[in-house]
């Protein structure tokens, strides 16, 4: 749902040692001026004055470990029972800024603090778009709230009336029209609306020839119906299809914000790796690459995008993947460096100065549970993995 924070006036600054300050009239103290904060504040006034809740009965940036024994992080508003002798926590608040999408990160984040503290509803916004969640005991799921809940509502949570969270579904194209000239244009089209910003998929740099292939690949990561149930991992192990979920990428060029085909597989050393995938613009939108990326203990980021334009080639409905090894970050890992280091594994093949990555037969509709694209996946998967221990050697030796 949608939040309207216009109405009310911009926090107070102030300056103070050639820095700038909002005040926090909560707590009474002044803060840096970020645009998070400024989101704060104007919630804060929104809560008050829209939901009817007292500015006693709210906390700011509030540790956890006031509320559970060694507990990390800090809340960004808590709203309790007004009630000095029993302050319950009745629901807790993550605010973004304006520029931050509510992406799957941002509700884990949120889902953890509540849970953490053991409080069944939160609150998640950037100022713009705003959700509500309540913990349901008895199919142990959040379901979305209906309607923001008022102070009245939140001591008496029985009151709140809830529905389920709808899943992700994606409405694919059909065979046909993948070829056809209007849906190619609609698809370009989006380049120009910012609305569509993720789902931008098509470059008019790349050859005409490859669009309809690179939107079949779209859909088949964005349709649910299918499910990949095992993966042929030449190492690790396969966990689970987490399905589409809407993430956030970063890098220097840019964020890649969009919904993403996720899988979790154990490597061989038992670590837990988040591999996501998505097709995206890259190189300021002239190009369309299937980027892949990795979420684990200690990082998260894009590890490879993977270029339409040089690294599939098309013949006879075929899609052949390969790559150069390019891997920018940390600078100075030479191509040649990579594919000696992947050769060396013995899980993919390198020859001619590429890795081999998968073909795949794109005669027809193309599903994440179809062989040849399953052997994709994996290829990937292990592609990324050893991708991060080159990174892993190169930043050890600085």
């Amino acid at each position: 749902m949608k939040i309207d924070l216009s109405k009310y006036d911009d926090p107070i600054k102030y300056k103070h040692n050639g820095h700038q300050y909002y005040y926090d009239k909560v707590k009474d103290i002044l803060r840096p001026a970020t645009p998070e904060e400024k989101i704060r504040q104007k919630v804060i006034e929104y809560l008050h004055h829209e939901l009817k809740i007292p500015y006693e009965a709210m906390k700011t940036e509030e540790a956890i470990a006031h509320y559970k024994k060694h507990g990390k992080g800090r809340i960004d508003i808590i709203v309790f029972g007004h009630s000095i002798k029993n302050p319950k926590v009745l629901m807790i608040i993550e605010c973004k800024s304006e520029n931050v999408k509510l992406t799957e990160e941002v509700y884990e984040q949120a889902e953890k603090y509540s849970q953490k503290i053991n409080v069944p509803i939160y609150m998640v916004t950037n100022g713009v778009d705003c959700d509500y969640r309540k913990w349901n005991d008895e199919e142990e799921v959040y379901n979305q709230i209906i309607t923001p809940p008022t102070y009245a509502e939140l001591l008496n949570q029985s009151k709140i009336k809830v529905k389920k969270i709808e899943k992700y579904k994606h409405t694919r194209y059909s065979y046909n029209e993948l070829y056809d000239d209007n849906i190619i244009a609609q698809e370009l089209l989006k380049l120009y609306d910012e609305n569509f910003e993720d789902m931008w998929y098509l470059s008019e740099y790349v050859s005409p020839e490859k669009h309809p292939y690179i939107l079949n690949i779209v859909d088949c990561f964005l349709d649910t119906s299918h499910i990949v149930t095992d993966l042929p991992l030449k190492s690790g192990e396969f966990i689970k299809d987490k399905g589409v979920q809407y993430k956030h990428f970063e890098t220097p060029r840019g964020n890649f914000n969009r919904y993403y085909r996720s899988f979790h597989i154990k490597d061989k050393e038992g670590s837990l790796q988040i591999i996501s995938f998505a097709v995206t613009l890259y190189n300021y939108g002239k190009d369309s690459s299937l980027i892949v990326g990795i979420t684990n203990s200690e990082r998260k980021h894009p590890s490879l995008f993977l270029s339409f334009s040089k690294f599939c080639d098309i013949e006879k409905d075929i899609m052949t993947f390969t790559h150069s090894g390019f891997c920018n970050i940390p600078s100075g890992i030479k191509n040649k460096e990579v594919r000696e280091f992947v050769n060396q594994t013995g899980y993919l093949t390198v020859h001619d100065d590429k890795i081999y990555l998968g073909q795949i037969d794109a005669s027809n509709l193309l599903y994440v549970d179809d062989n040849c694209v399953k052997e994709l996946i994996a290829n990937l998967i292990e592609y990324v993995i050893e991708r991060e221990k080159i990174r892993d050697q190169r930043r050890d030796r600085k």
